[in-house]
């Protein structure tokens, strides 16, 4: 029979916590879920029998075959559960006394809470995800980029947690539309901040928890896996002292650390920066940053009109958003400051596209713009058990004028020290564009994407997938996560 992903199903963990560990561990068996009264049992050796096991169901089984991965990663996210269960029967008495609403610094939903929270800082996640289904609620975490299942709960423990979540943002527990707010939380003596959103589902009313890790920082440049060819050529733009800097890629790419980094770089007691934020991710120490919400609610535009009277040397504008806020950034460019900002898009050529489509002058543009910086982010292989391997021959044929002199190719496998996905952290991958005489003659000129493209290649410029690939044959990511 087949071997199914358990991460491709929607696995019950509430099944697996009905049957001793002693029996999962003996058998090495997952519970999986329950359909048409009959429980489907994931094992990886079809020969032990498991029949006895109905008698802590009372219902018909059958198996399905699991890897040895999916086991070792799944008995980990059961036992996680199980050690909550104290606490949730804690929970459960203080819903049916009305505690936990009553209570809200002190009750035991607060501690189911924190652990959670805790968990999630452990495994250095960017996100938590609370999220209603039919008969339940899961909560996942975002870690390097991919959301892994955590704990499940029952509808009433995780509505009086959504319920808590929202007193401490200081969100309506009633209100059932979208809201946004936030709270704040301590552990191990470092500060965290927490952005909250919830909206209602077909099945209740889910939420997602951004974690802010807002310490104060040192991030450099040169630690955050740009080539040494990018750092030299990111370097010089930013000791030019003016211009236009964008950072550019989807949500979550690392533009913002990135943005952070080249600050860090900047910044002494020479200069004075100044950063419009929204919100504040990282508190730099000798950079003023005003987080826009904290500004008489105004906006980024609002703010920016006013931001040169202070008289920065740099200035950091969290997000182009619209065309306000490109002119104000130009404009500051063009009057000899050096300005940083993140824009939306996909490569450094898009980038240039989508300026354009915001109606500023092209003659504005290509005098401001100095570099553009399109990255993403790839899950890094971890050296513990990363092995090498050779990709398929068509591959290589499409890869091989890309590659380095000297290349091996590494593949997931997983171990204890990677929570058996394979993987361990994110390591960028950039396309870095320098804004040269030539290429601002080009843009002047209006020429097609592709025109600048077959320009930019013919001068030996390299794309983001060169940039990944080379990578990929250092054995730093998997090829297959990039093609």
């Amino acid at each position: 029979m087949k071997t199914i992903n358990i991460d491709k199903i929607t696995v019950d963990i509430s099944l697996a916590l009905k049957l001793p560990h002693a029996v999962m561990v003996e058998y090495r068996i997952i519970p999986l879920y329950e359909k048409n009264e009959t429980i489907y049992i994931g094992v990886q050796n079809r020969d032990n029998d498991i029949a006895s096991l109905s008698i802590y169901y009372h219902k018909p089984i059958k198996t399905i075959n699991i890897t040895i991965k999916d086991y070792d990663k799944y008995i980990q996210i059961i036992e996680q559960n199980r050690a909550l269960e104290y606490i949730i029967s804690q929970v459960k008495f203080d819903i049916s006394n009305q505690v936990s609403r009553s209570n809200p610094s002190g009750s035991n939903i607060m501690m189911l809470l924190e652990s959670i929270i805790e968990s999630a800082l452990l495994k250095n996640s960017s996100d938590i995800h609370i999220e209603a289904l039919q008969n339940r609620y899961h909560i996942r975490f975002r870690v390097d980029g991919d959301l892994e299942l955590s704990y499940e709960l029952n509808i009433d423990i995780a509505k009086a947690l959504i319920s808590k979540i929202k007193i401490l943002s200081s969100l309506d527990i009633s209100k059932k539309s979208p809201q946004d707010g936030g709270f704040s939380h301590v552990f191990e003596k470092s500060n965290y901040d927490f952005r909250v959103a919830t909206v209602s589902t077909n099945f209740g009313e889910s939420m997602v928890i951004r974690i802010l890790y807002n310490n104060h920082i040192d991030i450099d440049i040169n630690t955050l896996g740009f080539s040494l060819s990018h750092v030299k050529e990111i370097i010089k733009i930013l000791d030019s002292r003016s211009g236009l800097v964008l950072v550019t890629g989807s949500t979550g790419s690392g533009k913002s650390t990135s943005l952070y980094a080249f600050l860090n770089h900047l910044k002494n007691s020479n200069n004075k920066i100044i950063t419009v934020e929204d919100p504040i991710e990282y508190q730099i120490e000798g950079v003023s940053q005003i987080q826009v919400d904290s500004v008489n609610k105004s906006g980024y535009s609002e703010v920016l009109k006013n931001i040169l009277r202070l008289d920065p040397d740099y200035l950091m504008i969290g997000e182009i958003r619209d065309t306000d806020s490109l002119e104000i950034a130009m404009r500051s460019a063009l009057t000899g400051h050096l300005v940083l900002s993140t824009l939306h898009t996909n490569d450094a050529i898009d980038t240039l596209a989508r300026l354009k489509d915001m109606g500023v002058a092209t003659y504005l543009l290509a005098s401001t713009l100095s570099l553009i910086i399109s990255q993403r982010l790839i899950k890094k292989l971890c050296n513990s058990c990363k092995t090498a391997y050779t990709p398929p021959p068509m591959i290589m044929d499409t890869i091989s004028d890309m590659l380095p002199q000297n290349y091996t190719f590494y593949q997931p496998n997983g171990c204890s020290e990677c929570s058996w996905s394979g993987y361990n952290g994110r390591v960028v991958v950039a396309e870095v564009l320098v804004f040269s005489e030539e290429i601002k003659e080009l843009f002047k000129n209006s020429l097609s994407k592709y025109e600048i493209l077959n320009f930019l290649s013919s001068k030996g410029h390299k794309t983001i997938m060169v940039d990944a690939i080379k990578k990929s044959a250092n054995g730093h990511i998997y090829l297959n996560d990039i093609l």
